[in-house]
């Protein structure tokens, strides 16, 4: 395991704000501690984007988005946590589903 860096901590961390997982993907790509959060920052944006499009449903949308808004925060807390503590800790769920993410 090579030595994380604050400046990788921080590109990790930021990959868990909504659309900015953007940023870590396209300047630290070949840093596979920044990758990993990065592709899990993504895959928490594009359930968040799920989530707002089923909000839209009346009635239940409205139960969609607050619990589903409520899981998205947590998860990107914890990551946010987790790379700033330098740690590679998979997220259950998201962790495989961004291991299918090639870039």
């Amino acid at each position: 395991m090579t030595k994380t860096t604050g400046q990788d901590k921080a590109f990790s961390a930021i990959s868990y704000l909504f659309f900015l997982c953007i940023i870590p993907l396209m300047i630290k790509r070949k840093n596979p501690f920044v990758l990993l959060h990065a592709r899990q920052g993504l895959v928490i944006f594009l359930f968040e984007v799920l989530i707002f499009i089923f909000s839209i449903i009346p009635v239940l949308g409205s139960f969609i988005g607050v619990v589903g808004g409520i899981i998205c925060f947590c998860l990107s807390i914890f990551g946010i946590a987790q790379a700033l503590r330098g740690s590679e800790a998979a997220i259950p769920f998201i962790t495989n589903i961004s291991k299918k993410i090639i870039f």
